[in-house]
């Protein structure tokens, strides 16, 4: 019986972990971000960003893409976890995008800079600064 409890008291704890985390993360990705850099593929080589690209997160899981300032596309987004791909060991915070979509996306922020990765051997990196309000009041 003091088995069971101790396991019932564990997985309580584990769930509300990350589930804490989740939000954390949820709350750090809400905004607007604009892509600063995109490199990968088979070359692993940069590319030149010909256009104002910014996408937002918004409290409600809706993914906003804009280019140039023009609304593109709008999907629900949703954060999880799982287990790292290629080096199988510990976990990856993963943004899904939308359904049908053939790439998950590891996610990562430091500070205002959000790192996104194809989950795939040869895939891209974005890399966005995030936007600040007062530089879009400014600018209008």
């Amino acid at each position: 019986m003091k088995n069971i409890l101790i396991l019932i008291f564990l997985i309580t704890n584990l769930g509300f972990n990350s589930q804490v985390f989740s939000q954390s993360l949820q709350e750090r990705v809400i905004g607007k971000w604009q892509l600063v850099q995109t490199s990968g593929g088979i070359t692993g080589r940069g590319f030149p960003i010909k256009k104002k690209i910014v996408i937002e997160f918004t409290p409600e899981c809706r993914f906003n893409r804009y280019e140039n300032d023009s609304l593109k596309s709008t999907r629900t987004y949703h954060l999880t976890k799982s287990k790292a791909r290629y080096s199988g060991q510990g976990y990856k915070d993963i943004l899904d995008i939308g359904k049908g979509e053939s790439f998950n996306n590891s996610i990562r922020i430091n500070k205002n800079q959000l790192i996104l990765a194809h989950e795939v051997a040869d895939g891209f990196i974005k890399i966005y600064n995030k936007t600040s309000a007062k530089k879009e009041i400014e600018a209008e």
